[in-house]
């Protein structure tokens, strides 16, 4: 059973692998069958966590350092389950604009390896492997963002590619110092000897590295702007699955380092984390509100949305921790429905200019209603699970007396709804714009049955949010106390 740990990671390897072996239209199998195949084991994966508590596995019956561990606890399991999950909710959109942009032949390759890199990061115990995830990522991530190639799509490539590059060398600067402080670096081993270390400059400035390298990758402030930048010139599938995971790797990181290696550093990084993530939270609302496109305006609002993230890293509590976890899955589903969402209006409308929409809702009130449920999760209206998301990010914020992080997440909230009404006024009410164009039953249905998915999911996560609380609750007990983590790891070795 242990190589359910990695069964996520291989499934995504092997479907990239024999996607590249087929013609266009056999590929069209493999790029969903791939993405079913790899949300199934990523919810075998889950349900066995939930079950068993942390699992680990050695890859070749090779014990770290010498070999390659991974690991899965509660938080990881999430996070690999929300992977499997927008893989599969994207992966009939990106199928239809690969049709209509065929000069990349690779993209259902990419597609996986994407997947397959984010898999990794979140199931690696070592910090090279960490950086490798990461490098795998950004090789997929940028030939899917440069797509045709065309003048805007260099343009943003570059926005991307720099941002990324000096995040990687940053990361490897760390990775490089952690080795030459500790001697390994098998996470584990790295957190008792930094302990056995005690606190020192060296120590400070490496875990200063690898926050600041971390935080290019989650686009906090004032490291953000490449995000909307970039993230505009993808087509909406690859935009959604972008911000519904890339984001959160960074995240991820962040919380796996800081709780496992360097939790000491917290006491100097945290008041600085709290700051960054107000910053993050207002910077990207206010770009949001002066949008007039959708998805740029999506694509900054996933900035800001990052801050409420950081509140729960920065904070470091139970209920902070439980909060990250939570609304990390709740904020992915949400932003990936609105960006799936707005890709059928892209479609069928042509643009997504808000001037130029208008009476969506009268000519498509199926689109219209999906959409409307994942703005109003997004926006954290009751009973929706972006209601439950901020009411934790809250409850964190006063049992710390953080008053002024408490002060900015509602008003961020707050305007949060104000531009979802924002595009619904504008695009979905009024008159009719005369811009529909005619598809047929199966294209229609193609398009919405993932965005009715995921909106179907912001509703059950509202409706039936105490499991998932007890799960994030769980999630946070064992970054808290990574004991059961460790201990997994050590029953493991061959």
């Amino acid at each position: 059973m242990s190589v359910l740990v990695i069964s996520p990671l291989l499934v995504a390897l092997l479907a990239g692998t024999v996607a590249l072996l087929f013609n266009q239209r056999a590929q069209k199998s493999i790029f969903f069958g791939g993405a079913f195949i790899h949300f199934v084991v990523c919810v075998a994966l889950f349900l066995w966590i939930f079950r068993d508590g942390v699992q680990a596995y050695h890859l070749g019956g090779w014990a770290a350092p010498l070999g390659i561990a991974f690991a899965a606890d509660s938080f990881s399991a999430v996070l690999v389950l929300l992977t499997g999950l927008l893989g599969l909710a994207v992966a009939p959109q990106a199928i239809q604009s690969r049709s209509k942009e065929p000069s990349n032949a690779a993209t259902p390759s990419l597609f996986f390896f994407l997947l397959a890199g984010v898999d990794a990061a979140f199931l690696t115990t070592d910090l090279f492997h960490l950086y490798v995830a990461f490098e795998l990522l950004l090789f997929s991530s940028f030939v899917l963002l440069v797509g045709k190639a065309g003048s805007k799509e260099r343009v943003a490539s570059v926005r991307y590619l720099l941002p990324s590059v000096l995040s990687s060398m940053l990361l490897l600067a760390a990775v490089g110092l952690t080795y030459g402080i500790t001697g390994t670096l098998f996470m584990p081993e790295v957190g008792i000897r930094i302990s056995e270390l005690g606190p020192s400059t060296a120590i400070s400035a490496v875990a200063g590295l690898f926050a600041l390298a971390f935080s290019l990758k989650a686009a906090l402030f004032p490291v953000f702007a490449w995000l909307p930048a970039s993230y505009l010139a993808a087509n909406s599938a690859m935009a959604a699955l972008f911000s519904g995971l890339l984001t959160k790797v960074g995240v991820y990181a962040l919380v796996r380092v800081f709780t496992l290696i360097f939790p000491e550093e917290m006491s100097w990084l945290g008041p600085l984390m709290l700051f960054v993530a107000a910053a993050t939270m207002i910077v990207g609302v206010l770009g949001a509100l002066a949008q007039w496109e959708m998805q740029r305006l999506l694509t900054f609002h996933v900035v800001s949305q990052v801050g409420y993230l950081i509140v729960g890293f920065a904070l470091g509590t139970a209920t902070a921790l439980a909060s990250l976890v939570f609304y990390i899955f709740h904020n992915s589903v949400a932003k990936a429905c609105l960006l799936l969402a707005t890709g059928v209006v892209r479609v069928r409308y042509g643009t997504d200019r808000l001037r130029d929409l208008g009476g969506i809702v009268k000519s498509d009130p199926w689109l219209a209603g999906l959409f409307l449920v994942a703005a109003l999760a997004l926006a954290g209206i009751p009973p929706l699970s972006g209601f439950w998301a901020k009411l934790l990010v809250l409850q964190a914020s006063l049992e710390s007396e953080a008053w002024i992080i408490l002060a900015v997440a509602a008003s961020v909230g707050i305007l949060t709804l104000t531009s979802m009404a924002k595009i619904w006024t504008t695009a979905f009410w009024g008159e009719e714009s005369g811009l529909k164009r005619e598809s047929s039953l199966a294209s229609r249905f193609i398009e919405l049955a993932p965005v009715a998915l995921l909106a179907l999911i912001t509703i059950l996560l509202g409706c039936f949010a105490a499991p998932a609380i007890d799960i994030s609750l769980r999630a946070a007990s064992e970054l808290l106390d990574p004991t059961a983590y460790i201990d997994a790891l050590r029953r493991s070795i061959p």
